[in-house]
Parts: C-alpha cells; sequence; structure tokens
C-alpha cells in the first residue's frame, strides 16, 4: 500500500488507512454528512464521495492519532483538530467509523481527557 504519489506530501497517515469496504461505508453513512456529503441517497457514487472524504480526512496535515476507541480492541483514532472528526481504524487498519465531535459535549470533554473515544 503505502501513499506514494497519493497526493498526500508529508503526511503519512493515509498509509494507516488500508481497507474501507462498502459494507462499512453503507453502515456508517449516517455520519457521512460529518465529512461533507450533501446527500443522504445511498448509492456507488455516493459512498464513492464518503470513502474519499475518509481518505481525504486522513491525507489532511491537521488530522494525528489520537488515542483509541473503546468498542474495538486495539483501535486507532484519527482526530482532526480543526474540523473535530474522527475516524477510527481497526489493528489492521480497516475503517471502522467516522464523525464529528462537538466540544463541550461529555464524549468530546471525556476522550480529550482520557485519550478513548466511545
Amino acid at each position: 500500500m503505502g501513499n506514494a504519489g497519493k497526493g498526500t506530501s508529508a503526511n503519512s497517515l493515509a498509509g494507516e488507512l488500508t481497507g474501507i469496504t462498502q459494507k462499512q461505508l453503507d453502515k456508517k453513512f449516517k455520519h457521512a454528512a460529518d465529512f461533507g456529503i450533501t446527500t443522504t441517497k445511498k448509492n456507488p457514487e455516493t459512498f464513492g464521495q464518503y470513502e474519499t472524504a475518509i481518505k481525504n480526512h486522513m491525507g489532511d496535515s491537521a488530522t494525528k492519532p489520537q488515542g483509541t476507541y473503546g468498542f474495538v480492541k486495539d483501535s486507532k483514532v484519527f482526530f482532526n483538530s480543526s474540523t473535530n472528526n474522527a475516524v477510527v481504524l481497526d489493528s489492521s487498519g480497516n475503517f471502522v467509523t467516522g464523525f464529528k465531535l462537538t466540544p463541550g459535549t461529555a464524549q468530546y470533554d471525556n476522550y480529550m481527557k482520557n485519550g478513548v473515544l466511545r
């Protein structure tokens, strides 16, 4: 895999993402709006837009590895403090979920304090 030639410049986090399945995109499509997807219609085109948005998140220089996801053992959370979006990958680098965190909420505060996203 790697990220050579993918236009991710200095950020090597794009290489952390090794897989996104259609099934997982479908399951988590309710969060697509958090990544700028403006439609709720599920089809190959919108799944593609969502996948691209997740990859763009991982390639963004403001996205940093930060903590774990409490529901998936050995997961990694990649948080972007500019957008407040988080993407969760399992230990193999597969997309689990991704969504926006809202500052001031218990979820956000707990994650910032303890490094565990729930």
